[in-house]
């Protein structure tokens, strides 16, 4: 069996694969990087404030950040 880079891709899966790799490149400008990392900061303090424990608003901010958005296929 060929190795999976060794198979051409089709033409859904060529442009589904560009499709990723702008979107990654568009989330990865410093502004967009900056403003992410000041939203789970302020996330992050808003849920001590709310009462929650440290490490459970930890837990909220992580989980926040790693669930794939709607438009993330």
């Amino acid at each position: 069996m060929p190795s999976p880079q060794a198979v051409p891709l089709d033409f859904v899966s060529e442009q589904l694969s560009v499709q990723l790799l702008n979107n990654l490149r568009a989330k990865s400008t410093p502004q967009l990087v900056q403003a992410q990392a000041q939203y789970f900061r302020l996330l992050y303090l808003a849920l001590i404030d709310a009462g929650f424990e440290a490490n459970e608003a930890l837990k909220i901010v992580v989980a926040m950040a790693t669930e794939k958005s709607p438009a993330t296929p």
